[in-house]
């Protein structure tokens, strides 16, 4: 998952092209067929739209294999202008 557009903060660019090059190194690097990354961006990144590719990846790893989540996106300060941790 890939979010760089919010609802009430301006757009913050480089999400999706980050989750873009993760898509190419498990595809390049760990030898992941391409039809087996999901991938969702901005107001594709809804939670129902989550769970189903979660249902849906869990099934295609198997009991034996390991599943990924990503979830890419940028922080914003808290409102009293100190870090969040």
């Amino acid at each position: 998952m890939a979010v760089s557009e919010y609802q009430n903060l301006d757009p913050i660019p480089g999400a999706t092209d980050n989750a873009d090059l993760w898509y190419q190194w498990f595809i390049a690097s760990r030898g992941v067929a391409p039809e087996h990354v999901h991938r969702l961006y901005d107001r594709e990144a809804v939670k129902e739209s989550i769970e189903e590719d979660l249902e849906d990846a869990s099934k295609e790893v198997g009991p034996d294999g390991t599943l990924w989540v990503l979830f890419i996106t940028h922080g914003a300060p808290a409102i009293d202008g100190k870090d969040v941790v």
